[in-house]
């Protein structure tokens, strides 16, 4: 247990060093996002990967409309979204969704940084 939330704060020093300890010890990075504007059909068709390097990994969207991935690596990390057909694209900015593109895919590049997580909204608009 990290700590104990009902007991007195004054005793959970102990319990806050350690956290302290295992978030510098292991730092992670998570890289997520949430789709919506598609019909389940039409989310599944969709793609998300994560690259590093030469290396890739394909991520699945949960029926939650959420990807996620986590990596302890320290590196700059490209991620592709791939739609099954052309759309306008929006994303979550300042709390308001502004175009991003007019198309199949969107690609971005996030870098590692400890302990935090880079998680985008992006929203699909009507077909074309």
């Amino acid at each position: 247990m990290i700590a104990n939330l009902t007991a007195k704060l004054s005793d959970s020093a102990a319990a806050v060093r350690y956290a302290k300890h295992l978030s510098k010890s292991n730092p992670v990075f998570r890289i997520g996002g949430f789709i919506f504007g598609l019909e389940p059909d039409e989310l599944r068709k969709v793609k998300v990967i994560i690259k590093r390097g030469s290396s890739h990994r394909l991520l699945s969207i949960g029926n939650n409309r959420v990807f996620n991935f986590a990596t302890s690596k320290n590196a700059e990390y490209e991620v592709t979204i791939l739609l099954p057909f052309k759309a306008p694209i929006f994303v979550k900015l300042l709390n308001e969704y502004r175009p991003l593109v007019d198309g199949n895919s969107v690609t971005y590049q996030t870098r590692f940084r400890p302990n935090e997580c880079d998680f985008r909204e992006i929203k699909v608009g009507l077909r074309n």
